[in-house]
């Protein structure tokens, strides 16, 4: 079950999460500069799982080099499988080079689909609700607002 979830600005387009459960934590660091916000991904993936739209979800946070996925995966009505994969390279580079790699699993629970909502939400509203929110409010597609309404449409 999922425990924490932390994220934390590092500045000029850095950023750090770290999952936690009752047993382990995984921390990781990814560039924000990219074509997509993978925590709007996230957000975004959460909504489709909770209104069954998506049984599973595939999130890339960029690194340099290579990627953290995190993918989502609905078991039943109520659980979600998280998995962790690091890979060395980024994935539209392996396939340019045939060497298409799933990464190494870093880190795999089994939460609750409302757990582990509640958390990733708690997590980011916290960090908005620090001093330094306006720093990420000017990166993060997402208001304070909206995000505290998510909030309430997950995590009723």
């Amino acid at each position: 079950m999922t425990t924490q979830f932390e994220f934390i600005i590092n500045g000029d387009g850095w950023y750090e999460i770290t999952f936690s459960n009752n047993e382990n934590s995984y921390h990781f660091e990814y560039s924000g500069i990219g074509l997509s916000d993978p925590i709007i991904v996230l957000l975004e993936s959460l909504v489709g799982l909770h209104n069954n739209a998506i049984q599973n979800s595939k999130i890339v946070f960029p690194g340099e080099p290579g990627e953290v996925v995190i993918y989502l995966t609905k078991t039943n009505k109520e659980l979600i499988e998280i998995e962790i994969h690091s890979n060395e390279e980024w994935e539209e580079i392996s396939k340019a080079y045939n060497t298409i790699s799933n990464g190494q699993v870093e880190f795999k629970y089994t939460d609750t689909l409302h757990n582990f909502s509640k958390k990733v939400v708690e997590g980011l509203l916290s960090m908005l609700e620090k001093p330094n929110d306006e720093k990420y409010n000017s990166t993060f597609y997402k208001p304070l607002e909206e995000l505290q309404q998510i909030h309430i449409n997950l995590v009723p």
